[in-house]
């Protein structure tokens, strides 16, 4: 069984510190509405998607795939914005 989250985690260089995402495998996570933070905002769980971040310490996600039964089974094309507080579902 493929078992992906969609948990966010930060390491200081000691310690792991969970931020934000589910316990759930395979979590569809909750879009809200596009352009507006909120803490019940979460990206799905997803493999193989690409994240940067900005010169003011935000976090971006883009794409990648649901993966089921080891095949893909969706393409992502959203884009997500972290803050630091709240998940954004930007595009």
């Amino acid at each position: 069984m493929d078992a992906f989250l969609n948990d966010f985690w930060r390491f200081d260089g000691t310690y792991w510190t969970w931020i934000s995402g589910s316990s759930t495998v395979g979590s569809s996570g909750k879009y809200g509405s596009k352009g507006v933070p909120d803490l019940s905002n979460d990206p799905p769980a997803r493999i193989g998607a690409i994240s940067w971040v900005d010169s003011t310490n935000n976090l971006y996600l883009f794409g990648g795939g649901k993966y089921l039964n080891g095949y893909y089974s969706n393409y992502y094309n959203d884009l997500w914005k972290f803050d630091g507080k709240y998940w954004t579902w930007i595009a």
